[in-house]
């Protein structure tokens, strides 16, 4: 299920990145305790980050959906009924079932993932924990005292553009918590307390923010910060996350927060107001900035893209084609279905896995009455056709682009220098306003 979820998600997402996978403990039992911010996904998006097998929790209320159904129970998920869909002694009773069900998977040296928010979001803030996490833990520790120890994982989703196709997430594990050593030092404490100490857990590795504006310009300076100097990266190549995006990122809300009234802090939001303005205006990303003007390099890139293009253009040309209708069907189902931001990547994976398949199935039953051969092919070749088709397009539009940016510096090499100024005046503020309030 690993390498299925991995292969699965990697055509929606370019990029699913781990940081502080190093934090995570050896042969013992892992309950991973995460933020819920893309409704069904986010358990899978853990397993193929971290290519661990992980048992998944889901509320009761999902195996209503027949494909939600088979995707849960394939997954061996444990389920659980939250009290705004029971009656609290209806609730209650019914978890207590699921609790040992949770306690079995840990016996067996499993890993188990959980939400104690309850329900998928897309708010600045994480949503108040249940006390479901803690009360898993401390079960297992009272039934099995002399047993493998169980830790958790805090664990933190963070999705740059999580309603777009070919977006990026991150992973951040946190600091792990060894369940029988809180227990031997919090004598006495119990769920509650255990809970508030997870949602601290999880808070450090997952980004919040006081004002939805800040969700927005906070990590764009991260980014500036981060990538200063720095060129784009090469077409073709990964653009990870750098492995402290999300600590630059919780320090720089944590600074903005406490000097927003001052009057430095409101020059600097109007200079980083006009470089974002700038930068619309001429269709550049932050990252082309620092694009070096080489033409020799230049036409080496152009030439070299070129050939890539040229040379694949009839395997993208046929694999549109080919999924010209199903991909249109999938497109009217999910923006059908999908009310809120957390639902488009869920709908576009879930209905397209299903869809494709009957798709890819038709086709090569159709293929098996003219040769046994031709079936067997279709089914490696047709979903070979469709990714290569979304790779090739992503490429080209990032070639068009960065070619567009180096004519547009080449011709206009006052505008790189603007650009560049500005940015750097932007790094020099920051760093003036931390050492008149921060140092």
């Amino acid at each position: 299920m690993v390498f299925f979820w991995k292969l699965v998600l990697n055509i929606f997402f370019r990029n699913i990145q781990a940081i502080g996978e190093e934090k995570l403990p050896k042969d013992c039992p892992m309950l991973f305790v995460s933020n819920h911010t893309n409704a069904i996904l986010d358990p899978f998006v853990i397993l193929a980050a971290l290519q661990k097998p992980i048992v998944p929790t889901a509320k009761f209320t999902l195996l209503k959906n027949p494909l939600l159904w088979c995707l849960l129970k394939s997954h061996r998920a444990i389920m659980f009924n939250r009290s705004q869909d029971k009656s609290n002694m209806q609730s209650l009773r019914l978890n207590i079932a699921s609790f040992k069900e949770c306690v079995k998977v840990f016996m067996r040296n499993e890993h188990l993932c959980i939400f104690p928010e309850g329900q998928s979001h897309s708010e600045i803030k994480m949503l108040p924990f249940k006390t479901g996490a803690a009360r898993i833990a401390l079960m297992y520790h009272k039934e099995n005292p002399s047993g493998k120890p169980l830790k958790i994982v805090p664990v933190g989703l963070f999705y740059d553009e999580k309603h777009k196709f070919r977006s990026r997430v991150a992973v951040q594990i946190g600091d792990v918590l060894d369940v029988s050593e809180w227990v031997r030092s919090n004598t006495g404490q119990g769920p509650k307390e255990l809970t508030i100490e997870i949602e601290k857990m999880v808070e450090d590795v997952v980004l919040t923010f006081e004002q939805t504006r800040d969700s927005v310009i906070v990590p764009w300076v991260a980014d500036l910060l981060l990538g200063k100097g720095k060129y784009p990266a090469r077409i073709g190549e990964k653009d990870p996350f750098p492995d402290n995006y999300i600590s630059t990122v919780k320090r720089l809300e944590k600074e903005y927060s406490n000097l927003r009234d001052k009057q430095e802090i409101k020059e600097l939001e109007d200079d980083i107001v006009k470089l974002r303005q700038n930068l619309h205006a001429n269709g550049l990303n932050l990252n082309e900035i620092h694009l070096p003007i080489n033409i020799a390099k230049a036409l080496f890139f152009v030439f070299r893209e070129v050939e890539i293009l040229v040379g694949g253009f009839g395997l993208f040309l046929l694999g549109r084609l080919i999924h010209f209708c199903p991909l249109n069907i999938l497109i009217q189902i999910v923006n059908k279905y999908s009310i809120d931001e957390d639902h488009w990547a869920t709908n576009y994976v879930l209905f397209g896995m299903v869809e494709f398949f009957i798709f890819y199935l038709i086709v090569a039953i159709s293929l098996a009455f003219v040769n046994l051969y031709l079936f067997a092919m279709s089914l490696v070749i047709l979903p070979y056709l469709g990714y290569f088709s979304i790779l090739y397009a992503e490429r080209a539009k990032k070639s068009i682009k960065r070619t567009k940016t180096f004519f547009l510096f080449l011709f206009n090499k006052k505008l790189q220098e603007e650009l560049c100024t500005q940015t750097e005046d932007i790094v020099k503020s920051i760093e003036n306003i931390r050492k008149s309030y921060l140092s």
